[in-house]
């Protein structure tokens, strides 16, 4: 996926600020076992439903990296 850097922050706000070094989205059949993964770890974005029909949960690794796992 491409985007531009104002459709980032209007979208996902919180990996706007050039902090993350890259962005991994990744589809996944069902959200339920990355829930218990990464229970007690902290959300960068809330879990969300997205205007093109996907659920996902997205944190940053301890590298920076932003990472979305998306169920479709």
């Amino acid at each position: 996926m491409l985007q531009t850097r104002a459709s980032v922050a209007k979208d996902v706000g919180p990996i706007s600020d050039g902090v993350h070094r890259s962005v991994l989205y990744l589809d996944v059949p069902d959200l339920a076992a990355i829930r218990i993964a990464l229970d007690g770890w902290p959300l960068v974005v809330p879990e969300r439903k997205t205007f093109y029909g996907a659920h996902e949960l997205s944190f940053a690794d301890p590298a920076g990296n932003f990472v979305f796992f998306a169920s479709h």
